[in-house]
C-alpha cells in the first residue's frame, strides 16, 4: 500500500503483531480513521472465529504460567518489581480498549446505532436508525474510532472474557452486529465453559455480558435467543439497561403487555434521565398499537 509512504507494509504488519511503539501505533490508528482500505485489512486480520472454546481447569494456569521462584530473595525482588513498575508494563491489555474507555470515548458521539442499551453506563444518545441488521456509522468521533480499534486488537491477541466482551460492545458501537455477536458468544461460552452459546447464556452469572449479548442477538433478529439472555440477566440484576433491552425484546416477540410492564420498570429504575424520556415515548407508542 502507498498511502504517501505511511504506513508501510512492514509498519502495518508490526502494528498487527503489537510490535510498534506507542507513538507510531497512535499514528497508524489515526490513519485508519480516514482510510477504509487499512481499516478493512485490520478488521480482516482481527476477525474472530467460532472454534469450540477450550476450557482450562481453574488451577491449570498455575502450572502453565507461573514462573518458579526458587528463593525468598527472588520472591522479594518480584514483589518489589511489581510495585515499582507500572502494572500496564506487565499486563499491556489491562485497560486499552476496555468498556470504560468505550464509554468515555462515546460521550462526544451524536447518535447510537441501535435501539438497545449497552452495559457499563453509556450516556444517552438518540438512535440513528430503528432497525435490525448492519448499519452504516460515520467516523465523526475519532476518539471512539481509536478505542474501538484498540478493543478489537486486544481481543484478537488476548481473547479473555473481558476483552471479548469489550470487542463485542465496540462492534455494536460501530454498527457491526454480526461481528459483535461472534465476540460476545465467545465471551459467554468462555465464561461458563459451555460450548453452546444459548445454553451458556442461561447459565451465565455476568449480567453485563448478558445485556450486551442480548443486544447483539436482537440486532441480528434472533429475538428468542435475545430473550433467553436478557431474562437471565434480569434474574441476576435489576438495572435500567436490562429492563430496556427486555422491553424491546418482549415487544419484538409480540408480548405487548409484558413489554409495557417492562417499560414502566425502566421508568421506575431510571426516572429522570433522557433515557426515561425515550422510554416514556416508546411506552406511549406501544399503548396505541
Amino acid at each position: 500500500m502507498e498511502h504517501a509512504g505511511f504506513p508501510s507494509d512492514e509498519t502495518f504488519a508490526a502494528f498487527l503483531d503489537g510490535r510498534l511503539d506507542a507513538e507510531t501505533r497512535g499514528r497508524v490508528v489515526e490513519h485508519m480513521s480516514t482510510c477504509d482500505e487499512c481499516y478493512g485489512l485490520f478488521e480482516s486480520a482481527s476477525d474472530f472465529d467460532l472454534e469450540p472454546i477450550q476450557v482450562v481447569p481453574k488451577v491449570a494456569w498455575l502450572h502453565r504460567y507461573a514462573v518458579p521462584l526458587r528463593s525468598a530473595a527472588a520472591v522479594a525482588a518480584a514483589v518489589v518489581a511489581v510495585f515499582v513498575t507500572p502494572l500496564r508494563d506487565y499486563f499491556p491489555y489491562i485497560s486499552r480498549g476496555s468498556i470504560r474507555e468505550l464509554v468515555d470515548a462515546s460521550r462526544t458521539s451524536a447518535n447510537r446505532p441501535y435501539e438497545t442499551r449497552l452495559s457499563g453506563g453509556f450516556p444517552y444518545k438518540p438512535v440513528r436508525l430503528v432497525m435490525r441488521g448492519p448499519v452504516e456509522t460515520d467516523d465523526e468521533n475519532p476518539k471512539l474510532f481509536s478505542v474501538v480499534g484498540q478493543s478489537q486488537e486486544v481481543a484478537a491477541k488476548s481473547p479473555t472474557v473481558g476483552h471479548l466482551h469489550a470487542a463485542g460492545v465496540a462492534n455494536l458501537l460501530r454498527g457491526r452486529p454480526e461481528k459483535a455477536l461472534i465476540a460476545l458468544r465467545q465471551a459467554v461460552m468462555k465464561e461458563t465453559g459451555i460450548g453452546d452459546p444459548v445454553i451458556a447464556a442461561r447459565k451465565s452469572n455476568d449480567a453485563g455480558l448478558l445485556t450486551d449479548l442480548a443486544s447483539a442477538w436482537y440486532a441480528n433478529g434472533a429475538n428468542e435467543n435475545a430473550l433467553a439472555a436478557i431474562d437471565r440477566a434480569w434474574s441476576l440484576e435489576k438495572t435500567p439497561e436490562i429492563a430496556w433491552n427486555r422491553a424491546l425484546t418482549l415487544d419484538a416477540l409480540n408480548r405487548k403487555n409484558d413489554a409495557r410492564a417492562m417499560w414502566r420498570e425502566c421508568l421506575r429504575l431510571d426516572p429522570g434521565s433522557q433515557w426515561a424520556a425515550e422510554a416514556m415515548e416508546r411506552n406511549k407508542e406501544l399503548a396505541g398499537k
